[in-house]
């Protein structure tokens, strides 16, 4: 999770998708719904919107009491 981090204040967002999907081969990690959260970041400073909204999908469906659900209801109505 952290080398995502690193990588996306760096503005590496490839690498950092990259990195963040690593998390959730670690079933118990308790930052699978960040790194999920992290990875819509990324395909927002891409540019990228369909992948926003596939990433949200995931979000909300795996992990449906997550802090981010109501942040990533924000973006969606921007």
């Amino acid at each position: 999770y952290w080398i995502g981090e690193i990588y996306y204040k760096q503005k590496l967002f490839k690498e950092s998708i990259l990195e963040f999907n690593k998390v959730f081969t670690f079933t118990n990690s308790n930052k699978l719904d960040d790194a999920q959260y992290k990875i819509i970041l990324c395909y927002v400073n891409l540019n990228d919107h369909s992948s926003v909204l596939v990433e949200i999908e995931k979000l909300k469906n795996n992990f449906s009491d997550s802090e981010y659900i109501n942040k990533t209801n924000n973006l969606v109505n921007q």
